[in-house]
C-alpha cells in the first residue's frame, strides 16, 4: 500500500472517531407500513456539510453532489458517486417530511 493511501486511511479513521458512534439517527417509524422516514435519518444540513460523505466537495448546477476522488482513482476530477447522491436525496426527502413544504418536495 502506498504512503498516500496509508495517510488517506489514517485521516478517514480519525474523522470517524471524531464523529462518534451515534452519528446516524435511527427512525422510530421503521415498523410502519406507510412510506415515511428511511431507517437512518439523513439530516439535509449535515449531508450538505460533508460530515456524512466527507468526499463531497461541491454540487453541480442542479444541486447534485460531486465528490473528490477516492484512494485508487488517479484523476483529480470531481465525479458523481451514487451513494452520495442517494444520501442527499434521502436527506431532502427527510426535510420534506419535517416541513411538508411544496418547495422541499
Amino acid at each position: 500500500m502506498s504512503l498516500k493511501k496509508k495517510i488517506f486511511m489514517i485521516r478517514k479513521l480519525c474523522a470517524n472517531f471524531r464523529r462518534g458512534a451515534s452519528f446516524y439517527q435511527i427512525s422510530n417509524n421503521c415498523d410502519s407500513s406507510e412510506l415515511g422516514e428511511y431507517y437512518f435519518i439523513f439530516d439535509e444540513a449535515i449531508v450538505k456539510s460533508g460530515k456524512v460523505q466527507s468526499l463531497i466537495t461541491e454540487s453541480d448546477e442542479n444541486g447534485i453532489p460531486l465528490n473528490r476522488p477516492y484512494i485508487d482513482v488517479k484523476s483529480d476530477d470531481l465525479f458523481y458517486y451514487p451513494i452520495t447522491i442517494g444520501q442527499m436525496g434521502l436527506s431532502v426527502f427527510q426535510t420534506y417530511l419535517n416541513t411538508n413544504r411544496k418547495e422541499d418536495l
